[in-house]
This record gives structure tokens, C-alpha cells and sequence, in this order.
């Protein structure tokens, strides 16, 4: 599985709309904080799968936080999504989108993918495949936390 980190200088998070699992509707807007962490699954992805427990953990850290906000994105239907997050004992917020918007919205990488944007809906940071496990919590909480450095909080 590729892998890739570091600024990704000039990509700005595409206007969108999305729904979370009771039905209440998000644009890009609504999702901005300070820093926002943007996963992309769906449910037959098996390294998606293998992320659950680490992206647990690191929502977990920030959940609380006003700065920060920590979104799934998938294309899966609400159904298979609500089965999707018991299963997997998924604690974090999921937000459905169309394949077409998950596509504009990927910046042309796979599954998964995850992202760390700020306040502008600059993408800062993003890794598709995320190989090593034990430093995935680190990391992100890193690039979360440079974003919140910068902006002063």
C-alpha cells in the first residue's frame, strides 16, 4: 500500500454536502475548526477497518475540543454505515457522502485516506495508507496540534 505525508501545498477542500447518520445536513462550512481531521472509508476496505482502533483513540483525545473537529467521510448508505459503526465499535462521527463527491473530495488518492485541514479548508496534511499503526496517533495528534500553534490556542 502507497503511502504518503507532508504539506500538500495549493489543495483546498472542495465545497460539499453531506448527511450524518440522523440525517442532519453538513456543508464544508459546518465541519471547520481551527484543525479538522478527515478520514475516508467504506465498509469493504480492509486497511479502513484496521485504522478503526487508532482513529478511536485519536478522537478520543480531541472530542472534547472546540478547535478541533474529527469527521469520517464515506459514500455508504446510512445502513450499511450504522452496521458498519456497531461492528466495528466505531466511536467517532460519520458523514455520508455521494461517490461523487468522495471522489472530488479524496484529491484523487485511496482508501484510506486521512487529512488534517485548517480554518480555510487548506489541506495541510494527508496520508493515504497509513503503515505503521503504533506512530498513526502521534502523528496526527502532531499535525493537529501544529495548526492550533499556529493559529495562537
Amino acid at each position: 500500500m502507497d503511502q504518503f505525508f507532508g504539506k500538500v501545498d495549493g489543495n483546498i477542500l472542495p465545497p460539499f454536502t453531506a448527511k450524518d447518520l440522523n440525517g442532519k445536513v453538513y456543508t464544508e462550512k459546518d465541519i471547520m475548526a481551527t484543525a479538522t481531521f478527515l478520514n475516508f472509508w467504506f465498509a469493504a476496505c480492509q486497511p479502513c477497518i484496521e485504522e478503526i482502533p487508532q482513529l478511536n483513540r485519536l478522537y478520543h483525545l480531541f472530542k472534547d475540543s472546540s478547535d478541533i473537529k474529527f469527521f469520517a467521510l464515506t459514500f455508504e448508505t446510512r445502513e450499511a454505515s450504522l452496521k458498519f459503526v456497531k461492528k466495528y465499535n466505531v466511536k467517532f462521527p460519520i458523514l455520508l457522502v455521494s461517490k461523487e463527491t468522495i471522489k472530488t473530495l479524496l484529491l484523487k488518492r485511496g482508501y484510506p485516506t486521512n487529512m488534517v485541514i485548517d480554518s480555510n479548508r487548506s489541506v495541510h496534511t494527508i496520508t493515504h495508507g497509513f503503515k505503521n499503526p503504533d506512530h498513526f496517533v502521534l502523528y496526527f495528534k502532531r499535525e493537529l496540534e501544529k495548526l492550533l500553534i499556529a493559529a495562537g490556542k
